[in-house]
């Protein structure tokens, strides 16, 4: 950090556009500006500095830390987002010179300052932004924060959170909003990646988006959230790939694929969301009710057999399964490992896994897919007990016990028995299935 009284000269650079140079003993600096004006207002500050005493200096410090003397003014209630600046050196090529910003602390809504040196009479150049910076996001512009320590850094993220208005949205109180890139469906010929910018607010049951930030906003679609809902985190292969830091979010009808260039931001909206999902109760499907229903009253056959006989969920069906027997998450990370398998998400695997034991009484050669749905069972751990849950299904009150499907299921969930086993409570009611 040069003192700026110990340098030989400053050069309003006629011969490059918005051009400084600041010469030393021993090296020169050649600084660009982003207007003519930023370099007339650098040149007179760096000048007027070079001059100066430092009984001037701090004068000059000190009046330029009250508010009425700020150059510029941000209205916190354009705010959309604070947060930590992830990788402080990425920010590199965006400024030639610091310019620092200012808040009053006992009044959030007052001037950020700039341009701004220190009470040394020093400048400073863009090497990389200091490691306690953070940004403040509105829609049009970014803006780059210096703070000394990582404590202040942090007062002034919360603080300025604190400020973005009201807490409600249609009377939900909603944890983040902001705005994000949400990827839009091409068409088959399209491979580019395609985003619309919109406007995110996430409350305590749903994940909702807006054409805007207005007050009263068309609201474009909501993803509500439950138990079963997944959250792939930011992948820096999706990163260098697009220039983005995605997050995904799988629902029940919906999958969000949303992007931010920030990674903290990335991580800020994943990390909500997930928490958002985690303090949600369990869902329990119709098939698990009915089986805890029936360990309940296993001692009362005929209890039981009115459990069966009144719910078709439990008995053999020629019917397509639309929905998992059992909960399984809408979307699952882990997948992601075995996509070079083919593989998709749990809930699709489970309807297909329903859709090959309904095809094997009409196969010639049932080997591959019988090979196929014990790979499966062997490769997704997740949903052994679903795969058990279908079997023990296809294989009660069937309308043909003696047909050649039925044989090859008996088949599979024999061979299912040797290889791995369910968890304790399907193991229960799978043993209850071959008593009966």
């Amino acid at each position: 950090m040069p003192e700026v009284r110990s340098l030989k000269e400053i050069i309003d650079n006629t011969t490059k556009e918005n051009g400084i140079d600041i010469i030393m003993a021993d090296r020169t600096f050649h600084l660009i500006a982003e207007s003519p004006e930023d370099a007339s207002q650098w040149f007179s500050v760096l000048s007027q500095v070079h001059a100066s005493t430092d009984q001037e200096i701090q004068e000059m410090h000190d009046e330029q830390a009250n508010p009425q003397n700020a150059v510029g003014t941000l209205d916190v209630g354009l705010i959309d987002s604070v947060c930590a600046s992830d990788s402080p050196d990425r920010a590199v090529n965006s400024h030639k010179v610091v310019c620092s910003y200012l808040v009053n602390p006992s009044n959030p809504e007052s001037s950020f300052l700039l341009p701004s040196f220190t009470s040394s009479g020093s400048f400073l150049v863009w090497v990389s932004l200091k490691p306690n910076s953070f940004v403040i996001i509105t829609a049009n512009r970014v803006l780059h924060c210096n703070a000394d320590t990582p404590e202040e850094m942090h007062h002034w993220i919360t603080l300025l959170q604190r400020s973005k208005g009201d807490t409600r949205v249609e009377g939900q109180e909603f944890i983040v909003r902001g705005w994000l890139h949400k990827e839009v469906k091409n068409s088959p010929k399209m491979s580019s990646l395609k985003l619309k910018k919109r406007w995110f607010v996430l409350t305590h049951n749903s994940l909702d988006y807006y054409k805007s930030s207005e007050k009263n906003a068309l609201k474009l679609g909501t993803l509500v959230l439950n138990s079963l809902c997944s959250v792939v985190p930011p992948d820096e292969k999706i990163f260098k790939e697009t220039g983005y830091w995605n997050v995904t979010v799988y629902g029940r009808k919906h999958c969000y694929r949303l992007y931010t260039k920030l990674l903290n931001e990335a991580t800020r909206w994943s990390s909500a969301i997930q928490n958002v999902t985690d303090t949600k109760a369990p869902i329990d499907t119709p098939t698990q009710q009915l089986i805890q229903d029936i360990k309940e009253n296993c001692l009362n056959s005929d209890v039981v057999e009115q459990i069966y006989k009144r719910n078709p969920i439990l008995r053999y069906t020629h019917h397509p399964l639309h929905s998992p027997l059992l909960p399984l998450p809408y979307g699952d990370i882990n997948l992601n490992l075995l996509k070079d398998k083919g593989y998709t998400t749990l809930q699709d695997e489970a309807i297909k896994i329903f859709n090959s034991l309904q095809q094997l009484e009409s196969m010639s050669d049932p080997i591959p897919i019988i090979q196929g749905i014990l790979q499966t069972g062997h490769d997704l751990r997740p949903l052994r007990d679903e795969l058990y849950c279908q079997l023990i299904k296809q294989t009660n009150k069937v309308p043909h016990p003696g047909s050649v499907g039925n044989l090859y299921s008996w088949q599979i969930l024999t061979c299912l028995s040797c290889t791995f086993l369910p968890s304790r409570g399907i193991l229960k009611y799978l043993k209850f299935h071959l008593k009966r």
